[in-house]
């Protein structure tokens, strides 16, 4: 059972955000938060900050600003976050992201 966060574009993409259904309170990688929205919305706003960059995105719970900053030309994006929230964190990016070249 996965809870999704659905309707958010970018750079003509509409994201599709997955994290578990039952998680622990304590598990926030499951959380898609308003600032990594307001992020993915800023570098939308602002594809020059990311475009043709190497990006590290640390702590990037359901991957939205790291996959905002793919979307937007980023010629490398690093996602990372704990053990917990990296199988849901993968499924956000092969869902979101055409394969790599």
């Amino acid at each position: 059972h996965v809870l999704s966060h659905e309707g958010l574009e970018v750079a003509g993409t509409r994201l599709s955000l997955r994290s578990p259904r039952h998680t622990h309170a304590l598990e926030t990688g499951h959380t898609t938060w308003s600032a990594s929205v307001a992020l993915a919305k800023y570098l939308e706003a602002n594809p020059w900050v990311v475009r043709g960059k190497r990006v590290l995105e640390l702590g990037a719970g359901t991957g939205c600003a790291g996959i905002a900053a793919a979307l937007l030309g980023a010629e490398e994006v690093l996602l990372t976050d704990l053990e917990y929230a990296q199988e849901a964190l993968s499924a956000n990016i092969l869902h979101n992201l055409p394969p790599p070249r």
